[in-house]
């Protein structure tokens, strides 16, 4: 597509200007590891979880710590698709993020028939968001998010064996596919009426256990802790905990964050980043879910709150600019808000375009960001 490509063009021109005129400070642990054989207009992309992600693909959980709390599928397909002996690890992730971006884009002019939007406003929302530059990352959100819509698609044309696989994918990703499993229960429980035999649907939807379920037997045999993913979150720092955290909780610390932390510092802008995120996404996903205005299906909201929800249980929003990038019901409200309320649609994503320009620049630095 060209706006695709018009798109990821910008992004690059945006972090090569960051690359050119900034100094590179990396805040994560091995950013020695980072590609040297690669332009570092791509290979600056695979900082933070990425690095972590190409440990797992070439020596699998071992020899780091830390790392059970990345789930296998995405380092596994890069090990598969590099055994062909044609491209480094670290091509075959780039190129397989962005052929699920594509897939990406494909399924989306579905959704938008479906939502009864205009699909090139979809698509803007989706380029302008703060985040978006992880798509083409070694990151998990663009091979997530396929299986998210794919799961969505398949339920919906009631294809419920190949939507329980799809799932199981999705959950052998990112903790966050369990919620497509609730999602697709509630589908086959709207659509009972309409089938003989709703146990194999009901069955087969469950099937989507199956990723999470290996990966936690995986470990219960290594390890000796199914929950091991889990577990070693408090280490990475950043406020998180093992236990639960409410997230009025959490909100109430943020703002206590931002009067105690200068104004005119990167943590200050991360918090303050994180808290704006988090709350327009919550409050997007609550007029969807309260108002007949915003209205979409019941199963997308399941899983867009599970989504939404479970991060912050760790009593952070560290990384919640991300987390909310695979929450496609908010991209489906971008494009009615254009629609309904144009002058505040346009004044959001110039919002949301000065953010990811920051973003870009800060993370090819090496500076966190989500």
């Amino acid at each position: 597509m060209i706006s695709a490509v018009i798109w990821l063009v910008c992004t690059r021109i945006v972090a090569w200007i960051g690359i050119a005129f900034f100094s590179f400070i990396p805040t994560f642990p091995y950013s020695e590891t980072l590609p040297s054989f690669a332009p570092a207009l791509f290979s600056r992309f695979a900082g933070f979880d990425g690095v972590h992600y190409l440990k797992i693909a070439a020596d699998g959980y071992f020899g780091t710590g830390l790392i059970q709390a990345f789930f296998p599928l995405y380092p596994m397909l890069i090990r598969v698709l590099s055994l062909f002996g044609i491209l480094s690890l670290f091509w075959v992730g780039t190129i397989l993020s962005l052929v699920c971006l594509y897939g990406i884009l494909r399924f989306f002019k579905r959704f938008a028939l479906q939502s009864n939007v205009q699909y090139r406003w979809l698509l803007v929302s989706l380029f302008l968001f703060p985040t978006s530059f992880f798509f083409t990352g070694i990151y998990t959100e663009s091979l997530f998010l396929l299986f998210v819509l794919a799961a969505f698609l398949l339920l919906h044309k009631q294809k419920w064996f190949f939507a329980g696989l799809v799932i199981a994918c999705a959950t052998a990703t990112r903790i966050t596919g369990v919620f497509l499993i609730p999602a697709g229960l509630l589908v086959v429980y709207q659509a009972r009426k309409s089938m003989k035999n709703s146990w194999i649907a009901y069955g087969s939807v469950l099937l989507g256990t199956a990723g999470i379920g290996l990966y936690m037997l995986y470990l219960w045999r290594v390890f000796d802790d199914p929950l091991f993913f889990f577990h070693v979150q408090s280490e990475f720092g950043g406020g998180r905990q093992e236990s639960f955290i409410l997230l009025p909780q959490v909100f109430v610390r943020y703002i206590k964050m931002l009067f105690t932390i200068p104004y005119n510092t990167r943590p200050f802008y991360s918090a303050a980043f994180e808290l704006f995120l988090t709350v327009e996404a919550g409050s997007i996903l609550f007029l969807q879910t309260f108002t007949k205005q915003w209205k979409v299906a019941k199963s997308w909201l399941l899983y867009a709150w599970g989504g939404f929800i479970l991060p912050t249980v760790t009593g952070t929003l560290s990384s919640m600019p991300r987390y909310v990038l695979v929450l496609f019901p908010l991209f489906i409200f971008y494009a009615h808000l254009h629609e309904r309320k144009p002058i505040l649609y346009f004044v959001l994503m110039g919002i949301h375009a000065i953010l990811l320009t920051v973003n870009i620049i800060l993370f090819v630095r090496g500076i966190w960001v989500a």
